[in-house]
């Protein structure tokens, strides 16, 4: 028997389910992607081609708004797989148009924008913030 919240109960009856836990099912992280990948690379095709290298507080933006898409593509829900997933979508939205339009990846400005912003984002999706 073990200890709960609500009385004892049986190991297996005290077991919470995935879903109880607030995991997002596959579903909806793909949603989330797809959301996250989509504001991302519309963002760096804005930074790369209009040539809008700000500096850090637009790469606090370019994150916040990744972030935000990827939390409402959830359906506004909060977890550390869609930071990472937010994290995954910056990364690859603006590493996809910086190839695309031949940037260099190591570039000073891509490289803040990619630490920044995924930083950004992760605590945006994963409900840190």
């Amino acid at each position: 028997m073990v200890n709960t919240v609500v009385g004892q109960k049986c190991r297996r009856c005290s077991q919470q389910s995935a879903r109880a836990k607030g995991t997002p099912d596959t579903v909806l992280l793909l949603r989330a992607f797809a959301a996250g990948v989509a504001v991302a690379a519309l963002g760096a095709l804005l930074i790369l081609k209009v040539g809008l290298f700000g500096g850090i507080l637009l790469a606090l933006g370019y994150g916040y708004l990744v972030g935000e898409a990827v939390r409402r593509g959830a359906r506004r829900r909060v977890h550390s797989r869609l930071g990472a997933i937010a994290v995954a979508a910056v990364a690859i939205g603006l590493g996809g148009m910086a190839a695309l339009f031949g940037v260099p990846l190591l570039a000073p400005p891509v490289l803040l924008f990619l630490a920044v912003g995924g930083g950004v984002a992760f605590v945006r999706a994963s409900g840190v913030w």
